[in-house]
């Protein structure tokens, strides 16, 4: 997977259109990360960024093919705006998974299901060989989503994410390309 290959593709999944990240959706990606409350997204949780820093740094992670983003909508005849799905770590054989949504929109619709299912099924046809993931541990409603999707709980980083007046495990979780193809999703 490489950085023109992404820029250039539209994917389309049964309920979602995933399209190319552009310009115009660096706002609405930096609102909703600040917003989520179960934002353990490292270095791109921008919650301490001005506006202007949050635009240069994603701006700069993107330019430099760190960072891979689709902007999510739904496949209506009026597509609404859903939310985000993205991919770090990238190199030819592995990928970081994460999404964010607008949670008026996601919210039991089976958005993002669709949007990651489709998301993961374009990366295992290009090769890629392992697709990782990690959540907060008290974020049921993600969690589930990944056992859904098909990913397998490899650990539990303990006290990992600076959450509120604490912290709290961050769960890690993988997804082979030979278990989506023998059919274990």
């Amino acid at each position: 997977m490489n950085k023109t290959e992404q820029t250039q593709e539209t994917i389309i999944g049964e309920k979602t259109l995933l399209l190319p990240f552009a310009e115009y959706d660096l706002g609405n990606f930096i609102r909703l990360h600040r917003a989520d409350k179960n934002n353990n997204m490292g270095r791109f949780c921008l919650k301490d960024y001005t506006d202007e820093q949050a635009l240069v740094y994603i701006t700069s992670e993107l330019n430099q093919g760190q960072l891979f983003v689709w902007t999510v909508y739904t496949k209506d005849e009026e597509p609404v705006f859903a939310g985000f799905i993205y991919l770090t770590n990238v190199s030819s054989y592995m990928v970081s998974l994460h999404g964010i949504a607008d949670k008026t929109m996601m919210k039991r619709k089976g958005l993002a299901y669709d949007a990651a299912k489709t998301l993961i099924n374009k990366l295992f046809e290009k090769g890629v060989n392992r697709i990782e993931t990690d959540v907060c541990e008290s974020n049921r409603a993600a969690l589930a989503l990944d056992k859904k999707l098909g990913f397998v709980k490899e650990g539990v980083l303990r006290n990992h994410v600076i959450k509120d007046k604490g912290f709290e495990n961050l769960v890690i979780l993988s997804i082979l390309r030979e278990e989506h193809l023998d059919g274990k999703k």
